[in-house]
């Protein structure tokens, strides 16, 4: 009944007022659940239609669009905000997070730049950990390391401000500090799931993989593409490849354009002779990236000359020719073909000429 009575109120005064309400009165929307801020969105949409250089407003529906997970309507907004006050810190500090929202970290940093050199501090906590953050993305350590320091000072014992510091010391290559800090954390909170995918990743890359997949089964719930990758990763080291599968699966559909998962799903489906997947991850696989794989182009030949457009396979094998140095494979590879034409055109052999 009070939230009713809220709405009546401020909708009798946008009809009151000849200007623009004051735009703080819509934070008395903005209470629990969902549909609350959606209703103050609508509000401020009043606003704005009413007077489009209302700076506040803009950035109060940008903060709020970016709360329900519409980064691309909170940037609109908040770029037209910073078009009408472009020094304003509060505006630049939320253009920052919605830049690293969507993945535009260079922009982000250059807000915060900005503020910066406008000789504004990041005052808050929270701020200064989410520039730490910004700066270790971009592997400028100094930065971050900066940022992480005024955070410590102010909540030393702050989870958040330990997981960053124990990231720092892995990224430096400091394992033992950063495990320190990593069991620091897991003491006030046995499930934090950064710690524990960290500290599977560090025990993973000791060989310790039977470590890292007790640590990664105990993170609850759906995990980020880092954990799926490690969970796939430390599996396939067992020896366990069916299990890791849907492990690379899920990966990929966080990430769908990954290389790596990509070409572990396609050599895969090659050793299960599954040719038509196979191939359609080995062509997922960008350019750039097929030279890392061993044995990339040979799979990816062998395969697609399974499928009804040969040609494509001869192609790709002479490619495995430039590439690979391995003759041993290449004549294994031609064998192969030879049984593969026998069923494919009853005994009548293609040759394929390796000198």
């Amino acid at each position: 009944m009070l939230r009713v009575l809220k709405i009546l109120f401020i909708t009798g005064l946008l009809s009151l007022y000849s200007c623009s309400p004051v735009v703080e009165t819509s934070e008395e929307f903005a209470v629990n659940g969902e549909q609350s801020i959606e209703k103050s969105i609508e509000y401020l949409d009043r606003i704005v239609d009413h007077d489009g250089s209302n700076a506040d407003a803009l950035f109060q529906r940008a903060r709020l669009e970016l709360s329900i997970q519409q980064p691309l309507k909170a940037k609109e907004d908040i770029v037209a905000s910073l078009s009408i006050e472009p020094q304003n810190p509060e505006y630049l500090m939320l253009k920052a997070k919605i830049d690293a929202e969507i993945g535009q970290n260079a922009d982000a940093i250059n807000s915060i730049e900005k503020i910066l050199k406008m000789g504004e501090n990041l005052n808050t906590v929270e701020a200064q950990l989410f520039a730490t953050n910004l700066y270790l993305d971009v592997n400028n350590l100094n930065k971050a390391e900066y940022f992480l320091q005024q955070a410590a000072l102010s909540a030393p014992e702050l989870p958040e401000v330990l997981y960053q510091r124990a990231k720092l010391y892995t990224i430096r290559h400091d394992t033992l500090r950063a495990i320190a800090f990593y069991k620091q954390i897991l003491l006030k909170d046995s499930l934090h799931k950064g710690s524990l995918t960290d500290m599977a990743e560090i025990s993973f890359n000791r060989n310790k993989s039977d470590t890292a997949l007790i640590l990664l089964s105990k993170i609850p719930g759906e995990g980020t593409f880092k954990y799926n990758v490690l969970f796939a990763k430390s599996l396939m080291k067992k020896g366990l490849a069916d299990s890791a599968v849907k492990f690379w699966g899920k990966a990929l559909l966080l990430s769908p354009r990954d290389a790596m998962a990509h070409f572990e799903l396609g050599k895969y489906y090659y050793a299960t002779e599954f040719y038509q997947n196979a191939v359609s991850h080995f062509v997922a696989v960008p350019e750039n990236d097929r030279r890392k794989y061993k044995d990339f182009y040979l799979m990816y030949a062998y395969s697609s000359y399974l499928l009804p457009d040969s040609g494509r396979g001869d192609e790709l094998f002479h490619t495995a020719k430039m590439l690979d140095s391995n003759i041993v494979t290449h004549k294994i590879l031609q064998s192969r073909y030879r049984e593969l034409d026998h069923l494919k055109s009853g005994n009548k052999s293609k040759s394929i000429n390796l000198e």
